[in-house]
C-alpha cells in the first residue's frame, strides 16, 4: 500500500472540500446513486419488486435519505453494498445452486 505525507492527503483534502462545493459535485452524487426506478431498469425488475425488497430484506441494499413513509431511497453503485457488488454476488452458472442453501 502507497503512503502519503501528512501534507499531499492535506492537499488532497482541500481539493475534495473545494469540489463538494461545486455543482459538478451534485451531478457526480447522481452517477453514483440511484433511483429505485434507475434500479429496476437495471435490473430488470418492476418497481414493486424493488418495494417488496426493501420490505424483505431482499435485493441490494438501499439508503434512506428522508424519514417517513415516502422517504427518499437511492441505491449506491458503487462498495461493498451497492448495486454492481450486489449483482456481482448473485450471479449463478447453474439453477442448481439456489436448491443448495
Amino acid at each position: 500500500m502507497e503512503k502519503y505525507t501528512l501534507q499531499e492527503v492535506q492537499s488532497a483534502m482541500k481539493v475534495i472540500n473545494e469540489f463538494i462545493g461545486k455543482p459538478e459535485f451534485a451531478k457526480f452524487l447522481d452517477n453514483l446513486l440511484l433511483t429505485p426506478q434507475q434500479t429496476a431498469g437495471i435490473l430488470k425488475v418492476k418497481i414493486k419488486t424493488m418495494d417488496m425488497w426493501r420490505l424483505t430484506g431482499a435485493g441490494p441494499s438501499y439508503m434512506k435519505l428522508t424519514k417517513g413513509k415516502r422517504g427518499l431511497v437511492r441505491y449506491s453503485v458503487f462498495g461493498k453494498n451497492g448495486l454492481l457488488n450486489y449483482m456481482e454476488n448473485n450471479m449463478q452458472s447453474s439453477t442448481l445452486e439456489n436448491d443448495n442453501e
